[in-house]
């Protein structure tokens, strides 16, 4: 089986790299790496989809807005 891998800056690394395993892994995300910027993450390449990211990335800048960093 083929794998695509996505690398994702995170900011801050300790909570962040855990909430974005959490949502990651929700949409079909199987392994992760940490890295010191942020984490790989690899998900079967039939499986990939650029807009699960982009839906992410919209869910992780509502919950900073939420939390009133950004």
């Amino acid at each position: 089986m083929d794998y695509t891998e996505v690398h994702f800056q995170v900011e801050p690394q300790s909570t962040g790299t855990e909430i974005l395993i959490a949502m990651l892994s929700q949409i079909g995300y199987e392994s992760f790496m940490e890295t010191d910027d942020g984490l790989t993450a690899y998900i079967q390449s039939p499986q990939f989809q650029l807009a699960d990211l982009d839906e992410l990335r919209l869910r992780l800048s509502r919950r900073r807005k939420r939390l009133g960093s950004g």
